[in-house]
């Protein structure tokens, strides 16, 4: 019974279906013994681990279905969607996509979920903020959508990012966006 309490606690105190280990503390800071009881929500199901700290709301307790190009850029950021994710979302690839593909300016960095493989890989600084079209996805969050690799994914495998492949994604991403 305190599980189904929590959960309510932390349902009408968190505004999306996923959240940290610090607005876990917030919302249930009236509580004792808050590591104990999301330790329960995950044992029972309430509560998905997708990293250390980061968590979703099960199934039966979710607002509505999980975006997961919103839970990408939550789960390690600042990030965009982009290379072969946003090629799929944009129809310009037939293959199917088995991981949702990101890039950041920090490390690489991939994690496997319960919901799938996340995987991010690094851009430099000054590439990081130019070619991104911001998506409004339905009963979600506005999402980033870095159209500047997607143009030249293959380049990007080769070469890496330099001005002049920035500049020619750029104009290619303009006549998609």
């Amino acid at each position: 019974m305190a599980s189904k309490r929590t959960i309510d606690i932390l349902k009408s105190s968190i505004e999306t279906d996923y959240f940290t280990d610090a607005v876990a503390f917030f919302a249930l800071s009236a509580s004792r013994g808050i590591r104990g009881k999301i330790f329960r929500l995950l044992k029972s199901g309430d509560l998905i681990r997708l990293k250390n700290g980061f968590y979703v709301f099960g199934e039966t307790h979710r607002k509505q279905q999980l975006n997961i190009f919103e839970i990408a850029n939550a789960l390690y950021g600042p990030s965009y969607i982009s290379l072969e994710s946003a090629l799929s979302y944009y129809g310009l690839i037939p293959e199917a996509v088995v991981e949702i593909t990101s890039v950041d300016t920090n490390r690489k960095k991939t994690f496997s979920t319960p919901l799938g493989i996340f995987s991010y890989r690094q851009v430099w600084k000054n590439a990081f903020a130019q070619g991104v079209v911001q998506i409004n996805l339905e009963n979600s969050k506005i999402i980033g959508l870095y159209l500047a690799p997607v143009c030249v994914k293959q380049d990007y495998r080769r070469n890496g990012y330099g001005a002049e492949l920035i500049e020619k994604s750029l104009k290619k991403a303009q006549k998609l966006g």
